[in-house]
């Protein structure tokens, strides 16, 4: 193959007919529109790159890339994350590296991994190797410690290996989830025990007689501020701490996705706001992407959290959805909300230095195996459906 490769600051220099040969999907995170609100939200400490690949003079892959330093402990367990803690009193940048990495710097849950259709596998291994080539040389020029793919779903898992053989090791991110309410599964929650549809409805009751009225704006950008101060809020409770949003990502989402975003907001009976989420819209389903709470004026009595999952259920329901993808953490909250989980993968390549070695005998410690809630809300009759649902969405459920 004759290839060669260009690196773009910003994705105005890729036209969207290029951009959507090669993505050709309907997954709105892996969109033109979304990658620019990302670009344009100027993520503080992020610097965004685009590696386009050319077969003679056509593009055959885009890779979005981005430079950034990581605290390498981010999904450790506590125990760990505490010495680790300790340990930077006497060393500041233990285990803190500048990566490159490949992928969305925003919490997408997919692979961002870009190439033609039309590239057979064996040209896929030619392809991977000379990606991983130009990844080492841009990381060289750089000054970059690693580089890490984020993030590649388990059903994408063995194409990825064949594009890259076994140059990456595997490590296991946050998982993703989903939510059918489609086919079988409609009306929500029908499909549920009898304890689970009761905490449905009771938490649908408790937001009702507390007066919390549940809106839908989708001219957002003037409440952007109001959005991102809130999203702090959770931002800083989280046990996973990443990309750090401000209030101009929601308003690029706006400005570049007025069509398939909108927030939905819960306010008191003063009309101050409790809660506020971001929800995409896809063809097939709608996906709550942050969460924002005023913590000051809710708790446990008034089943807030609650409803936010629910009520992005009942209206994805309305707008006749097949499911809803509810991301990353709060599993717990999630599983009980109907939630089937399917693993994400990191990849990561270690280069052969002496700081990458030491991190390769580190890193197993760094990101422990996921364990499922225990949690069992659908009837017995409904398991061949789940199974069915997760393959026709082209997903592989955690067992």
């Amino acid at each position: 193959m004759n290839l060669k490769v260009r690196w773009l600051k910003t994705i105005d220099l890729i036209s969207v007919k290029d951009w959507n040969n090669i993505f050709n999907t309907t997954k709105i995170v892996k969109s033109y529109d979304f990658t620019k609100a990302v670009e344009q939200s100027s993520l503080s400490n992020f610097q965004i790159n685009y590696m386009v690949i050319y077969h003679r003079n056509d593009i055959i892959a885009i890779l979005p890339c981005f430079i950034y330093f990581i605290e390498l402990e981010i999904l450790a367990g506590t125990k760990l994350k505490s010495l680790v803690s300790k340990l930077r009193k006497f060393y500041p940048k233990f285990l803190v590296v500048r990566i490159l990495g490949v992928g969305s710097p925003v919490a997408t849950c997919e692979n961002h991994i870009g190439i033609a259709s039309n590239v057979s596998n064996d040209q896929k291994n030619l392809l991977g190797s000379f990606i991983l080539n130009e990844l080492l040389s841009f990381s060289k020029n750089n000054q970059i410690d690693l580089i890490i793919v984020k993030e590649v779903p388990e059903n994408e898992k063995n194409n990825f290996q064949i594009i890259f053989e076994d140059k990456f090791e595997f490590y296991e991110s946050l998982p993703n989830s989903f939510v059918p309410i489609g086919g079988a599964f409609a009306p929500y929650p029908v499909a549920f025990r009898k304890k689970y549809r009761q905490r449905f409805r009771n938490a649908i009751k408790v937001s009702n007689n507390a007066l919390i009225k549940w809106e839908l704006v989708e001219d957002f950008a003037s409440l952007s501020d109001n959005v991102c101060d809130l999203y702090l809020n959770v931002y800083q409770k989280s046990k996973y701490k990443f990309e750090k949003l401000t209030s101009d990502f929601f308003s690029q989402i706006n400005k570049f996705l007025p069509k398939n975003s909108f927030l939905l907001i819960a306010k008191n009976s003063d009309n101050l706001l409790l809660a506020v989420e971001l929800v995409l819209e896809e063809e097939n389903s709608l996906i709550p992407l942050y969460l924002g709470l005023n913590y000051e004026n809710i708790d446990n009595t008034t089943r807030v959290y609650q409803n936010v999952i629910f009520r992005s259920l009942i209206e994805a329901e309305k707008r006749n959805k097949e499911y809803v993808v509810l991301g990353q953490t709060s599993y717990t909250p999630k599983a009980y909300s109907g939630c089937l989980f399917e693993k994400l993968y990191l990849g990561v390549y270690f280069k052969n230095t002496f700081l990458n070695l030491i991190l390769k005998s580190i890193f197993p410690y760094l990101f422990p195996s996921f364990e499922k809630p225990f949690v069992n809300c659908y009837k017995e009759e409904f398991q061949e459906d789940l199974n069915i649902f997760m393959k026709n969405i082209n997903r592989i459920p955690v067992k």
